[in-house]
């Protein structure tokens, strides 16, 4: 089902392991991020931009789609982009991107992050690492009687 990932903490050769085992499971992943500058439509807009898939490339990650979000406005815009895609399930450390996307009844698993330790919500779950997410994801398939779109 769509959900979406976000460069967290960690060695990145592990993340991508993660990854490429959902993705082999026929999950939908999704890259929902902010990011200085990559909105812009000036040459330091498309030269971050640039930057940003170069790293994208250097490290193997690959993903359904990748949205691209303002600072100013990424709740907001993440949001959006979350219910364009219709993800179900967003992977964030970000307090106000949690607690808008809580609000609007998409599923959060935040990293867990000094700066967010007061960040609650009914359909938020602490995570520390990728294995966590992965173990949740499977679980919540498992134990989930809402419909979701695989593949």
């Amino acid at each position: 089902y769509p959900l979406l990932t976000e460069n967290h903490r960690g060695d990145l050769n592990l993340q991508n392991i993660h990854r490429e085992r959902l993705n082999a499971e026929g999950h939908q992943l999704y890259e929902i991020t902010a990011r200085k500058f990559v909105t812009k439509k000036n040459p330091l807009g498309m030269y971050s931009k640039h930057l940003l898939f170069r790293w994208y490339k250097r490290y193997g990650m690959c993903f359904q789609e990748i949205i691209l979000c303002s600072e100013e406005h990424s709740p907001e815009e993440k949001l959006a982009g979350c219910i364009r895609s219709g993800v179900t399930l967003m992977i964030e450390d970000k307090p106000e991107v949690v607690e808008l996307l809580d609000k609007n009844n998409i599923r959060v698993l935040m990293f867990d992050a000094p700066y967010n330790r007061e960040v609650k919500g009914e359909n938020v779950t602490r995570v520390k690492n990728w294995e966590e997410v992965e173990r949740y994801i499977r679980g919540f398939l498992v134990k989930s009687d809402i419909g979701m779109q695989r593949g």
